[in-house]
């Protein structure tokens, strides 16, 4: 199967889809391999999920823009709501499915080490703008302040779809 046979499963398939992309020598793989499973029966008739193996479908995993595995990519009527990257815990990899069956994609959240490099980032420009008094680092420091407390600029570039 081509990586465009795919999109057009995907694209017709009644059912959201959690393709599940895999390699056998792949540790986090096998790690979260079971608890996939369990989700799956827990979903059944609700989500479908298709396991790609990496290693005998490398067409499939780089026309889904694939870099890291395993990745678990959420689909709803072709469009993608929303990827994992990695070994994922019990709690996301079920509120993958959750936003699957949904048709909405969860909110890009930051981290809380994200939030305080902003935040960081913006006091520090703050000072270098009172410093030198420039008014465009005044305007660079307030985004950077605020984009850490509102999530301003979102880490996902995908838009929810119902």
């Amino acid at each position: 199967m081509t990586g465009s046979e795919v999109r057009r499963r995907l694209e017709a398939s009644d059912r959201p889809v959690i393709v599940d992309l895999w390699a056998p020598w792949c540790g986090p793989c096998r790690a979260t391999a079971p608890i996939i499973e369990e989700l799956q029966h827990k979903f059944s008739g609700t989500v479908d999920v298709w396991k790609v193996n990496t290693d005998t479908e490398p067409d499939i995993a780089a026309s889904l823009g694939v870099r890291g595995i395993p990745t678990f990519i959420a689909f709803r009527r072709g469009q993608e709501l929303t990827r994992l990257v990695g070994a994922q815990s019990r709690s996301r990899l079920t509120s993958l499915f959750e936003q699957a069956a949904s048709g909405r994609a969860a909110a890009a959240r930051l981290s809380t080490q994200d939030r305080v490099l902003r935040t960081a980032a913006g006091a520090a420009l703050g000072l270098m703008a009172w410093q030198t008094g420039t008014g465009i680092l005044y305007v660079v420091a307030l985004l950077a302040l605020v984009s850490g407390y509102y999530d301003l600029f979102p880490l996902s570039r995908r838009s929810p779809s119902a």
